[in-house]
């Protein structure tokens, strides 16, 4: 493991262990500003830590070599197109029926759809 991935794996982790404590934090004062105008920026509180480990990785992207920037591009474009896919078909299917599905799960979505495009395309360079 080279300097960058420590760095970005240090910082990263840093980011989601912050993001955790926020969230159990703000999902427990939640019910406390349940008719309060607060509530509305103390749910979006989550989003500063998230927003560290998008620096982080912006940051990784930085220092990797061009086959990495490479596989990481091709990772990306699957994700989209996954993600897209996914989404839109569902969004067809709430029109005959299925019940609504939260905004919250794109982002879970296209991060999965990433791994599994990232790892499909080492495959190809190995």
């Amino acid at each position: 493991m080279n300097q960058t991935e420590k760095t970005y794996l240090r910082e990263f982790g840093i980011a989601m262990v912050a993001y955790t404590v926020v969230l159990v934090g703000v999902l427990t004062l939640l019910p406390f500003l349940a008719a309060s105008p607060w509530r509305f920026l103390l749910v979006l509180v989550p989003i500063i830590p998230i927003g560290y480990g998008i620096r982080s990785f912006v940051r990784y992207l930085d220092g990797l070599d061009e086959l990495q920037r490479r596989i990481q591009l091709a990772g990306v474009t699957f994700a989209a197109a996954i993600t897209g896919l996914l989404t839109f078909s569902y969004g067809l299917l709430e029109i005959v029926g299925l019940p609504s599905l939260s905004w919250v799960w794109v982002l879970p979505i296209l991060i999965l759809s990433w791994g599994l495009g990232v790892a499909l395309a080492r495959q190809k360079y190995q």
